[in-house]
């Protein structure tokens, strides 16, 4: 298998996988609009996760709800939510415009700014 084919299949499965990403929030609030999924790190340490409300934040944006009601349970989830965006946007180009020719300038320019966009999503879940 060529090289541009193997990126391009590397961005379809990574695609496929990202795609999760935003179909998870919407399936699971259809399914279960009463039920919640209980954080094991609040009910043991009567504290929340840094990633807790995410899902939640997620579906909102997805819905179209956040921007009408401006209510977040993670201040990060915009910065995280753009980012896996942008990742699931990005394998849709780049699986577009991959050729042989430019490949080591599209996987540099790839893992550049998804690195640097990853350090700035998920800073805050370090502290």
């Amino acid at each position: 298998m060529k090289e541009v084919q193997q990126y391009r299949l590397f961005n379809v499965l990574l695609g496929i996988a990202l795609s999760l990403v935003f179909i998870y929030p919407l399936l699971f609030s259809k399914l279960a609009t009463d039920k919640q999924i209980y954080c094991v790190h609040k009910l043991w340490l009567n504290k929340p996760c840094n990633s807790c409300g995410i899902t939640h934040d997620f579906k909102n944006i997805l819905n179209g709800t956040y921007y009408s009601q401006q209510v977040l349970q993670n201040e990060h989830s915009v910065k995280v939510f753009l980012f896996f965006l942008s990742l699931f946007l990005s394998r849709i180009v780049l699986f577009l415009i991959s050729k042989r020719s430019a490949l080591m300038w599209l996987l540099a320019f790839d893992i550049i700014w998804h690195t640097c966009f990853a350090i700035y999503a998920f800073s805050g879940f370090w502290y």
